[in-house]
């Protein structure tokens, strides 16, 4: 996968250093450019810079940089409120220098389905393995 785990880690706004760059449209959706620069040196991303839709928030487009080289791009493809959540239902992560490219869709998703917190713990989740 050209994903990472960190690709999927949520992180605090407080953790990078943010500049508004332009605004812009991409793919349909009117957007604020934004360039993010990790204050952590050991994060893998070194910098970013995302097209954010002004609607929903949701990060549409972000080129990822690692030690001020850009290595991969993000895109999403389908955007959509599910339940009134904004939901990534399809995405693209492209290796600039590979040119591979991986897709994630989601057929199916469900909110507040009545799952409480505790069934998301570390061990519940490997119990299987």
């Amino acid at each position: 996968s050209e994903f990472n785990y960190a690709d999927f880690q949520q992180q605090a706004v407080e953790d990078f250093d943010h500049k508004l760059i332009k605004t812009e449209k991409y793919g349909g959706w009117d957007c604020y450019v934004v360039e993010s620069i990790s204050k952590d040196k050991d994060y893998v991303y070194s910098k970013s810079i995302s097209w954010i839709d002004k609607k929903s928030w949701v990060p549409v487009k972000m080129e990822l940089f690692i030690g001020g080289k850009h290595v991969k791009n993000f895109t999403v493809q389908d955007l959509a409120q599910v339940t009134g959540v904004w939901t990534v239902k399809n995405s693209k992560m492209t290796t600039l220098e590979t040119g591979k490219s991986t897709t994630l869709r989601l057929s199916e998703v469900k909110y507040n389905n009545g799952m409480g917190q505790d069934f998301f713990t570390f061990e519940k989740l490997t119990a299987e393995l």
